[in-house]
């Protein structure tokens, strides 16, 4: 697959993410040093690979994220105590298991909002000539 064709279809990935952006600056993605004996047309390329492949890596890591959230709504065994009056209530572990995951969930998107971003620059940057970004600033 072309250059242009993988680009092209990170592109068009990127348009169904839903996400705000915005927390990683343009400095973070100043450009590598190209190895000697590099063309600029390859440290380019590897750039752009680069950053395509932390964003999916992030994005894998946001869902996954999810996925454990929302499995981990439902108490665990010993994170529900019963009440002298019948009935029911979660104990305080349940709670504290729920911010765990409330945590690294909000860590994962905001791992993926910087790489998202770092990935938009560089294709700005180093992407095909008169290449439009899908997602302009909000």
């Amino acid at each position: 697959m072309s250059e242009i064709s993988r680009t092209f279809l990170f592109a068009l990935s990127l348009v169904g993410v839903a996400l705000a952006y915005g927390t990683a600056s343009v400095a973070q993605t100043a450009p590598a040093a190209a190895p000697p004996g590099a063309t600029q047309a390859e440290s380019m390329s590897a750039r752009l690979d680069r950053a395509y492949a932390e964003y999916h890596e992030a994005l894998k890591r946001y869902e996954d994220a999810q996925k454990r959230v929302e499995k981990g709504r439902e108490p665990l065994p010993g994170e529900r105590i019963g009440l002298a009056g019948g009935g029911s209530r979660l104990r305080p572990e349940y709670f504290e298991r729920q911010d765990e995951l409330a945590r690294k969930h909000d860590a994962a998107r905001a791992k993926l909002e910087e790489a998202r971003a770092v990935e938009r620059v560089a294709l700005i940057r180093d992407g095909p000539p008169g290449f439009v970004s899908p997602h302009p600033d909000p």
